[in-house]
């Protein structure tokens, strides 16, 4: 009996994202429970976002990297492509996002 060898798809993740408060530092963005991030890529210009934690830092652990992000209610297909955690506590400080 032959086995299925080839991976499951997996569903891009679906997440809420806004442009980022220039006016506040990461440190505040942080603070608040959202996490500075960037979209680079593809022929548009870096777009400075910040996404809400909780919805963002458990699929990222678990593996997950692909991404629908839901900015100005437009889809951006994007994968995690760089993250940046504070050492002793794990903490996710940034994330880079390339536009798939």
């Amino acid at each position: 009996m032959a086995q299925n060898t080839a991976a499951p798809s997996v569903k891009p993740l679906e997440i809420e994202a806004q442009a980022r408060d220039a006016e506040k530092n990461p440190r505040q963005i942080r603070q608040a429970g959202e996490i500075p991030a960037t979209i680079y890529g593809g022929t548009e210009a870096p777009v400075s976002i910040q996404v809400v934690k909780d919805e963002i830092d458990l699929p990222l652990k678990r593996g997950q990297r692909n991404f629908v992000l839901k900015l100005a209610g437009k889809p951006v297909a994007v994968k995690a492509q760089q993250m940046q955690r504070a050492g002793a506590s794990d903490e996710l400080l940034t994330i880079e996002f390339m536009r798939a």
